[in-house]
């Protein structure tokens, strides 16, 4: 059994000329020392509504600042807006996404902005956003990215049922059975046996060929 770890990508040190949501760097400001007496590196930053403001480079890279306040302005004005889609499960997607990477209060946000996901500017607009995914094929259909270290994108998202998001997450593994390299999930699938019961099998020490034929609760 083998797991494929994500990928980190690490910021350089000196961060003019990134862009970090709304915030475009523009030069390095003097240091400052925070509440704890750390010394903490600020930056000038050029916000896309035209406004300017030292950030600290905490703040940039953890995600915690995107903007100088629009941003968070622009979302509540597309969620008043009168587009016949303010209660669907499109426009909780939408509002649930930015929410993840932009709201540190959010449950998730740790596994998102936490992590540095992203949204793209076209989708400050919720129209933008069901103009490029388009309404959900099904009620079991959620919004899912494609890769689980990129951004919230176009291309990189899709409307996909539970069992497709199940083999596209983080934790998912590889197993050999049978002379067969598959996902774990799928294995289970064809085997027609909870996938956590086998997880547990196999944390308990069960081989992978044990704890994938022993008989148990089979999934519907």
């Amino acid at each position: 059994m083998s797991s494929v770890p994500p990928v980190v990508q690490r910021l350089p040190t000196d961060l003019q000329g990134i862009r970090f949501g709304r915030w475009s760097v523009t030069k390095s400001a003097p240091n400052r020392r925070d509440s704890g007496g750390h010394i903490r590196q600020y930056w000038f930053c050029r916000c896309a509504c035209g406004a300017e403001r030292e950030v600290s480079g905490q703040s940039l890279r953890r995600g915690l600042s995107e903007s100088c306040g629009c941003l968070h302005v622009a979302i509540v004005r597309a969620m008043k807006m009168r587009h016949g889609c303010t209660h669907s499960s499109e426009h909780n997607a939408w509002r649930n996404l930015w929410n993840r990477c932009t709201n540190p209060n959010f449950l998730q946000f740790k596994d998102y902005g936490g992590r540095g996901i992203k949204v793209c500017r076209r989708w400050d607009k919720f129209e933008n956003f069901l103009a490029d995914m388009g309404k959900k094929p099904s009620p079991k259909h959620s919004l899912d990215r494609k890769n689980n270290d990129g951004n919230y994108t176009p291309k990189n998202c899709r409307w996909a049922t539970r069992a497709e998001q199940m083999r596209n997450t983080r934790r998912n593994c590889l197993v050999t059975h049978e002379g067969r390299i598959r996902v774990l999930t799928d294995w289970c699938l064809e085997k027609r046996i909870n996938v956590n019961t086998v997880k547990a099998r196999l944390r308990s020490g069960w081989s992978v060929s044990r704890a994938l034929t022993v008989p148990s609760k089979s999934i519907r």
